[in-house]
């Protein structure tokens, strides 16, 4: 998967599918959905296991937010999940 075909070699791109991945404001509102959940899941596994909070933190407002600024893009909220997990940082 690409962004940039310029470096492609042409004979690969013609056997290639042509996939649009609507982010930002064209983002549909199923793409939303499932992030919000996978943040809403990833976040109370984090709250439960590792610091005994509830399960609905950090809350709907920071959830939003975070769907929000995703922007329709799956890996833009799995890179925020997984920095979440490494806890907060401990300075030597």
């Amino acid at each position: 998967m690409t962004s940039r075909d310029d470096r492609i070699p042409s004979s690969f791109r013609a056997v290639c599918q042509h996939v649009v991945l609507d982010t930002g404001r064209h983002a549909g509102p199923d793409a939303i959905n499932d992030i919000r959940v996978f943040i809403q899941t990833s976040f109370a596994a984090i709250a439960t296991s590792n610091y005994s909070l509830s399960p609905t933190w950090p809350g709907e407002s920071v959830i939003g937010q975070l769907t929000d600024r995703a922007a329709g893009l799956f890996v833009w909220a799995d890179t925020v999940v997984r920095f979440v997990e490494q806890g907060i940082p401990i300075s030597a």
